[in-house]
């Protein structure tokens, strides 16, 4: 499925990533059920702006040009900080890769890196859209499974749990 996405004058969505980091939810289980362990996610997100807006509304995304940390890893805590590579505020529009939003442009990132370990650069946000303006937009995730796929079952063993605590 597809998501039509309104924004009206001052809306905006914080930056977030596409995909489930794990190690934010250590004592979630069901969000480790249904993300089966790291194995079901979105691997890509396209974006498509169906208007122009002339103030605000970019997408923008915060950590462009910062390193990968750890690119060989699978992921982890250890793989989420090293030198620079800094968490930006998760509301400001003012440092990073924006994208204008004009009628029929699309956008298509990764949300993962070619290991299979979630990509942290690519978090985003929709910046907040300028008086007496409306966005509309389109997004589509590309998963890796279908969206129908039932939650895993629990496996107390699972690999993921080591590697992510």
């Amino acid at each position: 499925p597809m998501q039509l996405l309104r924004y009206d004058a001052g809306n905006y969505y914080h930056a977030h990533l596409d995909w489930t980091e794990l190690d934010l939810y250590p004592d979630q289980r069901q969000i480790w059920l249904d993300s089966h362990f790291g194995h079901f996610d979105r691997i890509a997100t396209v974006f498509w702006y169906l208007n122009d807006v002339q103030q605000g509304g970019h997408t923008i995304f915060p950590k462009r040009g910062q390193p990968i940390c750890a690119p060989g890893s699978l992921g982890g805590p250890s793989a989420r900080y090293c030198r620079g590579a800094l968490d930006p505020d998760m509301d400001s529009c003012t440092k990073g890769l924006k994208v204008k939003p004009r009628r029929a442009r699309t956008i298509l990132w990764y949300n993962f890196l070619a290991t299979g370990r979630g990509d942290r650069n690519a978090l985003h946000a929709g910046c907040a859209v300028g008086e007496n303006e409306t966005k509309w937009s389109v997004n589509k995730w590309v998963r890796n499974k279908p969206w129908t796929t039932p939650s895993a079952p629990w496996t107390p063993n699972h690999p993921a749990l080591k590697r992510f605590g």
